[in-house]
């Protein structure tokens, strides 16, 4: 009986403990930059500056910090890898909220916005409050937000120029416990054929197929989705991925396949299970050097 209730005692505090740390880190911002040079990228770019944010789920903690940090750090364009909101019922009136911070980054620097596994929740829907948020996205009057829903944009400079994607998986690609096939006639059929001549930015909320996305002809990704792991563990990285995968292969950081790279961010925020360890939220800066 005393064994019984010292394990329950020390699983107690366990949790109490998890808890606590979660509390505490889940309001702190930490910012982290990536140079990152290719090939590919024209010297016009030199100097050209992202700021990646993904998996806010309306933890709305840090929105200051962000804005400021992207009014001080001036960059040509914000990434939003997907995840802003929470998928679920009664998250209407913090869903809507989370475009405020959107519109809010919108005034210093171009917005490009890709869904994640929550944004594509209530696409299947379809219902009011989808309508209202794409209404948003879509309108025609914040010309320098681009909603990237399987589409694709160039960006120029000089006489050079690069393309970014976004990527709309579907909800099979994230099922738990299960890696359904992601083929390059898959991606070509969403996304079109890539054209190896120039430097092509994807942004793909999903990060396990990276592999994939090297296939199809990206030579940047960024992504969110994992969280970081939740719980980072030293010499070890997360410990686990809303899929239920153990210790994942892509967690967070940076990743390369031969002239592919992946830039994954561990993520604003959290839901359902609030837990992050060692794991601040994380804003994320990319300057592309040549």
């Amino acid at each position: 009986m005393e064994l019984i209730q010292f394990i329950s005692f020390f699983v107690l505090c366990f949790i109490i403990s998890i808890a606590c740390i979660s509390i505490y880190e889940i309001r702190k911002l930490r910012i982290i930059t990536y140079n990152i040079k290719h090939r590919k990228l024209p010297k016009e770019f030199n100097g050209y500056k992202l700021i990646l944010l993904s998996d806010l789920h309306n933890c709305f903690y840090n929105v200051d910090k962000i804005i400021d940090t992207i009014k001080d750090e001036k960059p040509n364009g914000v990434i939003i890898s997907g995840d802003l909101l929470v998928y679920g019922n009664n998250y209407r009136d913090n869903n809507l909220k989370s475009l405020d911070m959107v519109k809010e980054i919108s005034k210093y620097s171009d917005v490009y916005f890709a869904p994640g596994n929550h944004e594509m929740g209530y696409m299947v829907k379809k219902n009011q409050e989808w309508l209202d948020y794409e209404k948003y996205l879509l309108d025609a009057e914040n010309d320098n937000i681009y909603y990237l829903d399987n589409k694709s944009l160039e960006i120029t400079l000089g006489s050079s120029n690069i393309n970014i994607y976004g990527l709309h998986l579907t909800d099979g690609y994230y099922k738990r416990f299960i890696k359904k096939e992601l083929t390059k006639s898959v991606m070509d059929k969403l996304l079109g054929e890539c054209n190896n001549d120039i430097f092509n930015i994807l942004i793909a909320h999903n990060p396990d197929y990276f592999d994939d996305y090297k296939v199809w002809g990206a030579d940047l990704v960024l992504s969110g989705h994992n969280h970081g792991g939740l719980l980072k563990l030293p010499l070890i990285g997360g410990v686990i991925s809303p899929r239920l995968r153990l210790f994942p292969k892509y967690d967070y950081g940076q990743f390369r396949i031969e002239d592919s790279i992946l830039i994954l961010s561990g993520g604003l925020g959290a839901h359902s299970l609030k837990i992050r360890v060692n794991n601040k939220p994380e804003l994320v800066i990319i300057n592309f050097i040549k």
